[in-house]
């Protein structure tokens, strides 16, 4: 369900305060700055930063989740419901990476129980494909745990990485000049083959 525009232009405003500075570190009179609203109007929507915090992460998750759900839907190969998977993961904006990085930094301390929930779903999803290729004798015996860690800390990685990325291939040297920029599509279709390298069954 679509927020009224006031919610989202308040949860709009605290994402990238929350990425940069943390639960801990942003303020509702910073939330306010940012959003160009009274306090009063925050308040009335949200009892405080808690709340608002809660509402950013629920917001983000319910539309990562939506996304995923509709990529993978309908495939019948596992194989290609896990390319779906990595293309949609790799989608997501810098900023909302960087939300999450900063919280699991913390060791998940502010994270709020419904937001563990969603979290459970969006593995959920990738775990699924994963037991769907085990049960069809398409992969291997493998905890999905252990992908979903893999395929998480890469695509984190491939999204955050980037300006470092761009100023170290900027770089005059033989390893720079090895290692050339590359596009969304084509860091989707390598993980994708490497993770497939490790779930194929072989026999």
């Amino acid at each position: 369900m679509d927020l009224p525009t006031t919610q989202m232009r308040i949860i709009e405003s605290a994402i990238p305060l929350f990425a940069r500075y943390g639960y801990e570190g942003v303020s509702v009179d910073a939330i306010v700055k940012a959003t160009g609203i009274n306090k009063a109007t925050l308040y009335y929507h949200y009892s405080g930063q808690q709340a608002l915090f809660e509402a950013v992460l629920h917001d983000r998750f319910t539309a990562l989740i939506a996304k995923l759900e509709a990529a993978v839907a309908g495939d019948e190969r596992p194989e290609t419901a896990l390319l779906r998977y990595i293309e949609v993961m790799l989608r997501r904006k810098r900023v909302e990476v960087e939300l999450m990085s900063r919280e699991l930094l913390g060791g998940g301390q502010n994270i709020p129980a419904d937001a563990l929930a969603l979290m459970h779903r969006l593995a959920g999803i990738l775990v699924n494909i994963i037991q769907d290729g085990i049960r069809r004798g398409r992969f291997r015996e493998v905890d999905p745990f252990m992908i979903l860690n893999v395929l998480i800390g890469a695509t984190n990685n491939y999204i955050i990485g980037k300006p470092l990325r761009r100023k170290f291939l900027d770089q005059k040297g033989d390893m720079a000049h090895k290692c050339p920029e590359y596009d969304d599509e084509t860091y989707a279709k390598t993980l994708h083959s490497m993770l497939l390298s490790i779930l194929e069954n072989d026999k």
